[in-house]
């Protein structure tokens, strides 16, 4: 099969090669040889570039590169088990240079450069264009980016899937490919969040080291379509991935095929040295067909990572993404009530970061919108470059995230500080968590974008209620056998009465349920808490670095705050990933 499917892949030569002379012996130059191309440099611990592509046999090729300062290429090393040739190609960051090949194959390119490549994929979150945000006639008027270079891979999909989706990935695309120069006229229609991340990055570190951005993404996709045959398989999918709700649904039975587009859209790519991965993909696994738990998504998501990291052969390439953000409730009609499982995709995504090293997520809860294409990107861009800076540039993570979550106790009566979380609600009972918190200097209460129109409340407790204290954000569970534990909408404020240590804050969290309904439990003891994992969370809880405390949950509440070290009482730690994440239904 392989030996066929080589053969079939060797005659479907991307017309950009074509235009380049590309010809004979059954040899293909890489997906990305065009002009205006950047290579991987090995500025900044950078893994260094290649110059690849396949033949039959191992071919007989001379890579000449023609710039200042001058850069050797290395020898042509090839692996009869997969037909690829490659050259390695190890310099610092610069340009512009001129490449020729000659041999087997002619081609040559003009106007490359050495620099940081990202591949960005998902769905179609990861596609909506430039032009789509809400202040894109600012973005697009300052796209001018001689560095900043785009590739626009084409939708290499096709139903039925033209290669074997259990063999061997593509390697070329059937369309016309290049690499072009950000302007307003190319910028317009590319990735938003892939774009905003490179020029946030740019002014945070880079510089005028160019950049290359490399879009192979297609709405309305799920996790299986881009996960390889290995990952499905050792997460207990088949060959056809039966979702729930399939139905006759024709799209929903062809992404459910297995590896469809990492056959088709990411193998094109394999080979090519990058920076990092970027993602913004998991609607599509709520309820568009693909309803997957924490659980599957996240087994998925994670062998997704590990797979794509194995066939670069180089496990440590840094992986970053968008967190889902937030989704109106059923208001419009875009975002069903029933798509009740953000928590689940979102904590899926934090899951792989704790599993994973070199991987990390930026989050976007509080810039959500009454559709799933939320046009509030550009403080996301920057929140992914931060985290991009962490993953791929070590650079200190405090200024990549918001507030952080040590623990959480349960307060007693007589540890109720302050008064603004006293009377919150009539029916309140007095019930009370702590939420120690890190990370925290400058924390507050803001109001998630476009809470205004999905709710009222956004941070009070009611409308027109008390300052400094929001719902809709926040719950607790208490132990009850009944369902193994039930969940309570709870109160938040800030506690800043004590600091353990600079930056330390807390949130005190006090269940909106009355007495009688807790009576009816038996008085159960307070058990876990979660927060920002609905729909459409109206608040969020910030710190200076403008970055939002990231969902999480369920956390083990301590019985008691009155012992301040580790042990038995004290503040619990966060079971995290957990080792039965249960699904989550609000």
């Amino acid at each position: 099969i392989q030996q066929i499917w080589r053969n079939i892949s060797h005659t479907m030569l991307p017309l950009a090669l074509l235009a380049l002379g590309a010809c004979g012996s059954g040899v293909t130059l890489m997906t990305t040889w065009t002009d205006h191309a950047v290579l991987q440099s090995v500025t900044d611990g950078g893994a260094g570039g290649t110059v690849y592509g396949y033949a039959d046999t191992k071919p007989q090729l001379q890579l000449t590169i023609t710039g200042v300062p001058a850069v050797v290429p290395g020898p042509l090393s090839f692996d009869a088990a997969t037909s690829r040739w490659e050259i390695e190609v190890n310099a610092e960051a610069g340009g512009p240079y001129t490449m020729s090949i000659t041999g087997a194959t002619t081609g040559k390119i003009e106007d490359v450069m050495f620099g940081d490549v990202f591949l960005c994929s998902g769905q179609s979150n990861m596609e909506f264009p430039l032009s789509g945000i809400d202040n894109a006639t600012a973005e697009i008027a300052a796209a001018g980016r001689p560095n900043l270079r785009l590739f626009s891979a084409p939708d290499n999909s096709t139903f039925p899937p033209n290669i074997p989706v259990d063999g061997p990935p593509n390697t070329e695309f059937t369309g016309e490919v290049g690499w072009v120069v950000s302007t307003s006229a190319t910028a317009s229609s590319f990735s938003a969040i892939c774009y905003l991340q490179a020029v946030n990055l740019m002014r945070l570190r880079t510089s005028k080291r160019a950049i290359g951005l490399i879009q192979t993404a297609k709405g309305g996709t799920p996790v299986e379509a881009w996960s390889t045959n290995a990952g499905l398989t050792k997460c207990g999918f088949g060959v056809q991935f039966p979702t729930p709700f399939q139905g006759n649904n024709a799209s929903v039975e062809f992404w459910s095929n297995m590896g469809t587009l990492y056959s088709q859209m990411i193998g094109p790519f394999i080979g090519t040295r990058l920076r990092s991965f970027l993602w913004y993909q998991g609607e599509a696994n709520m309820n568009e067909g693909f309803h997957l738990t924490r659980v599957n998504y996240g087994c998925l998501f994670r062998e997704m990572i590990r797979d794509w990291r194995g066939v670069w052969g180089n496990q440590s390439i840094p992986f970053s993404l968008v967190q889902l953000h937030s989704c109106d409730g059923g208001n419009t009609g875009q975002c069903y009530a029933d798509w009740c499982n953000y928590g689940d995709i979102r904590m899926a995504h934090a899951d792989a970061s704790q599993a994973l090293d070199g991987v990390s997520y930026a989050v976007s809860f509080d810039h959500g919108h009454d559709g799933i294409h939320s046009p509030h990107k550009s403080e996301v861009g920057r929140r992914l470059a931060l985290k991009v800076l962490e993953t791929a540039y070590g650079e200190s993570s405090a200024a990549a995230n918001g507030p952080l979550v040590a623990g959480a106790c349960s307060l007693t009566q007589t540890q109720f500080p302050g008064t603004s979380v006293e009377n919150i609600t009539a029916n309140a009972t007095g019930t009370r968590v702590k939420l120690v918190l890190s990370n925290a200097a400058g924390i507050r209460l803001t109001q998630t974008q476009e809470c205004e129109t999905q709710t009222p409340i956004c941070c009070n407790a009611t409308a027109g209620g008390p300052p400094g204290v929001a719902v809709g954000l926040a719950q607790i569970q208490f132990c009850s056998v009944w369902q193994g534990g039930v969940w309570f909408d709870a109160a938040v404020a800030i506690d800043d009465s004590v600091q353990s240590a600079p930056g330390s804050s807390a949130l005190i969290l006090t269940a909106l349920t009355d007495h009688n309904a807790l009576a009816n439990l038996g008085n159960p003891p307070v058990c876990q808490v979660r927060m920002n994992l609905g729909a459409f969370p109206s608040c969020a809880v910030l710190n200076s670095n403008g970055i939002p405390l990231a969902p999480f949950g369920p956390l083990a509440v301590s019985t008691s705050c009155d012992r301040p070290g580790p042990g038995p009482g004290s503040i619990s730690p966060l079971m995290f990933p957990p080792t039965a994440p249960p699904q989550l239904h609000y």
